[in-house]
């Protein structure tokens, strides 16, 4: 079988960086086995890894052999973080690489599922400068979506119930959520080891 040296590229640096490793950590992990230099050509699609190093990379990385040569079938477009400012660089890439992974895991499913990738929700784009225009805005929200006026007992359900896809992911505290778009679908991402739930709730109503 022909392998896509760029796709493997890809995706070895996806999941080098979900696991918050640079190419010289990889290689330490590898105990020598390859290079910096190696790992460099393999990301740049230059070569490909033996069997053995193949093997070795999937274990030190914690995915499966065929996930470095699966097309990649969702991209990330506008990319809002909720972190901390002692968020590091390389944990914001970490993070923005489990988000990938988790959205295609979820859209994967949905597929299996027969159900639609779709969201629908609210056409507006409001100037918010007041108190004032955010209780406007919260009144046309709760009529158009029929919520009336009591609490919202769970509110990622109700995101997803308007086609709003919600993950959850580990990660440090550094990080609270973020919002995007996943091709045409609206993205929430939480920080799945937040314990307290009413922090994720002021996230998922945030994002």
């Amino acid at each position: 079988m022909a392998y896509n040296h760029e796709i493997f590229g890809q995706r070895l640096k996806s999941a080098r960086e979900m696991r918050g490793l640079s190419m010289a950590d990889l290689s330490e992990e590898l105990e020598g086995l390859v290079t910096r230099q190696a790992i460099c050509k393999y990301e740049t699609g230059k070569m490909l890894p033996d069997s053995t190093v193949l093997i070795r990379l999937a274990r030190i990385l914690g995915v499966k052999t065929d996930y470095f040569f699966r097309p990649f079938t969702v991209a990330l477009s506008g990319i809002e973080f909720r972190k901390k400012s002692t968020m590091s660089a390389k944990a914001g890439k970490s993070v923005q690489q489990k988000v990938l992974d988790n959205v295609e895991r979820y859209f994967e499913i949905e597929e299996i599922c027969g159900l639609t990738h779709e969201s629908t929700p609210l056409q507006r784009n409001p100037v918010i400068r007041t108190r004032e225009d955010v209780i406007a805005l919260v009144a046309d929200i709760r009529r158009e979506w029929g919520l009336g006026n009591d609490g919202i007992t769970d509110v990622i359900a109700l995101l997803e119930s308007k086609g709003i896809k919600v993950v959850e992911i580990e990660c440090d505290d550094n990080f609270d959520g973020l919002s995007g778009k996943a091709g045409d679908s609206f993205v929430i991402v939480l920080n799945k080891t937040q314990l307290h739930p009413e922090r994720k709730r002021f996230t998922a109503l945030h994002e």
